[in-house]
């Protein structure tokens, strides 16, 4: 995984309802096809939108979420739909 990315929150933690956006860079951004977005230990996967440069995602804290913290992946694809790059990240929801 050759990839690099740099992960950036609008927020770090939230409530169920609450707004949340996420951008991801890469260093290579050539290299990389797309980037999808994991919460392993719920089942949730979500792609990233491309603008120009980067990646980015808006979307919600589900209203059904526990409070507690949550492991998220952030994974990189290349044309061939093969890892490229990965990295790991903490997102809390709060009562």
């Amino acid at each position: 995984m050759g990839v690099a990315l740099r992960v950036n929150w609008d927020r770090r933690e939230g409530r169920p309802g609450d707004s949340v956006r996420v951008e991801v860079a890469a260093d290579g951004p050539d290299a990389v096809s797309s980037i999808r977005l994991l919460v392993p230990e719920e089942g949730l996967e979500e792609f990233l939108s491309r603008s120009g440069e980067a990646w980015a995602l808006a979307s919600s804290v589900p209203w059904d979420a526990p409070p507690g913290s949550y492991r998220v992946v952030v994974r990189a694809y290349d044309r061939d739909f093969k890892v490229c790059g990965e990295q790991e990240t903490e997102f809390t929801v709060m009562p």
